[in-house]
């Protein structure tokens, strides 16, 4: 992969947010996967394609208002900050509302990464538009609670959802799908991710990211 791909990949990542969070079950405290303590971090580690990543996340804002949190996640890739997120949380579930280098990339309407009651082969679909900048762009996803799974990491071994999103966005005549896989357990979060992306000459390109520490206030 020469450099030109790498950070058109880098970037291609933080446009559609490398990492999404959730929380999935509603026997154990509301929002034991996906934190929403103002200061909590995350590290992690991986790979896209041949090239290593080192990422990082905080935390940085919570405001509550009627019973929805709003809470923003800055992203880092090797000390520098690449994503900012915006997530609606309540009793409800969980939507992804806004992204970008900046913050300012609007889902219109945001996506529900989680519906509750969530149970393992829950599958919904969502449909909407993406606004980059001056840009908007129609997209769809379908979204899926797949399993249970042991998953080690660095930060130890878990016991995590797997929730997979298939997400088709349409640039003119153009279609890009985008493969993800998120697992969350509780009390960490986000521990794994796998992403596969459109590469050079028709190959695609897989990022392999999992935690290797965490910290919740």
């Amino acid at each position: 992969m020469n450099s030109s791909h790498s950070r058109m990949l880098l970037s291609t990542v933080a446009i559609i947010g490398l990492i999404s969070t959730a929380t999935l079950s509603k026997s154990s405290a509301d929002n034991s996967l996906f934190p929403t303590t103002k200061g909590s971090t995350w590290k992690y580690s991986g790979t896209a394609a041949a090239t290593k990543l080192s990422m990082g996340s905080v935390i940085s804002d919570v405001k509550t208002s009627n019973g929805v949190s709003t809470v923003e996640i800055t992203w880092d890739v090797d000390g520098r900050v690449t994503q900012k997120e915006t997530y609606l949380v309540s009793k409800q579930g969980v939507s992804r509302a806004k992204s970008g280098a900046t913050g300012k990339d609007v889902l219109n309407p945001p996506i529900p990464i989680i519906k509750y009651p969530a149970k393992i082969g829950q599958s919904w679909n969502w449909k909407g538009t993406i606004t980059v900048g001056t840009n908007v762009v129609p997209a769809t996803g379908i979204l899926t609670v797949t399993s249970l799974d042991d998953i080690k990491t660095k930060a130890g071994g878990f016991k995590a959802y797997c929730v997979s999103l298939a997400l088709t966005v349409t640039q003119g005549a153009a279609k890009i799908s985008l493969q993800n896989k998120y697992w969350f357990a509780a009390g960490a979060g986000l521990i794994k991710q796998t992403l596969i992306l459109p590469g050079q000459d028709g190959k695609s390109v897989v990022v392999d990211c999992s935690v290797d520490s965490f910290k919740i206030k």
